[in-house]
């Protein structure tokens, strides 16, 4: 069984705001991540997926949308599941990505 998703921000520096998703990213908590993410104002975002275990198209859809307004989204450790979810739907190429 997939551990309960949760989202833990990180520090923000004006530059670069680090935002840590754990377990199973589902509606969720998707919804609360679409709120996090349009808060930051930093033009760049790092969100570490190295812990995530699941994530459904309204993650995925809250990732893209966190791209808006010319801001650069890297996806940190980014394997498995979610790795395999977002080459599915055809967007992996939108992100950058850091092991």
């Amino acid at each position: 069984m997939n551990e309960l998703g949760r989202i833990e921000p990180g520090p923000d520096d004006g530059q670069t705001a680090v935002v840590s998703l754990v377990g199973a990213i589902d509606l969720a908590v998707s919804q609360r991540l679409r709120t996090i993410l349009a808060e930051i104002t930093s033009p760049n975002v790092v969100v570490d997926m190295s812990e995530t275990t699941f994530i459904d198209s309204i993650t995925i859809g809250a990732l893209v949308a966190a791209r808006q307004g010319g801001r650069v989204l890297t996806l940190r450790g980014l394997n498995g599941a979610p790795l395999a979810a977002l080459d599915r739907s055809g967007v992996t190429a939108l992100f950058d990505r850091q092991p």
